[in-house]
């Protein structure tokens, strides 16, 4: 059985994006009391919360000083590693916790589990750049069509 956290209580964000500021700002009417972690300074969650505290999310020493300040951690976004979670599952209630967020950062097993099927054929180019007459062409992932020259992003 979950445990419930009334308002007043201390819940830590990782992650301090645009959606953790609204989070906080959406947890702070209803009472909740919101502590930042997250790498860059000035973040904008930081703007609307009690702390931010401005540490890699590696940063063991950084981690437990953030667990002692919460009574809960949860999410912004899928890109924290899963041993950060780990970690601080040891000390305070993650939700959700390193096996969600592990299956969430592996889209293959992602769909796999939860819609049992493999996802189409693609292809991953990660942060490829190419410069031609001064414009910047990021191709995350792309499908060749009939025709090679056609490219969808």
């Amino acid at each position: 059985m979950s445990k419930t956290f009334a308002p007043g209580s201390n819940i830590g964000i990782l992650g301090g994006g645009q959606l953790g500021r609204m989070t906080a700002l959406a947890a702070a009417n209803m009472g909740y009391r919101c502590h930042i972690f997250e790498p860059e300074k000035n973040c904008p969650a930081s703007l609307v919360s009690v702390s931010h505290l401005s540490a890699d999310y590696e940063s063991e020493a950084a981690l437990l000083k953030f667990a002692s300040k919460v009574d809960v951690v949860t999410l912004e976004f899928e890109n924290v590693p899963v041993k950060t979670l780990k970690l601080l599952q040891q000390y305070v209630p993650v939700h959700p916790g390193p096996n969600v967020l592990e299956v969430s950062q592996d889209r293959v097993r992602f769909c796999r589990k939860n819609w049992g099927f493999q996802p189409g054929s693609y292809l991953l180019v990660e942060w490829c750049f190419l410069f031609l007459n001064k414009v910047v062409v990021t191709l995350i992932r792309l499908k060749v069509l009939h025709n090679p020259n056609q490219v969808f992003l």
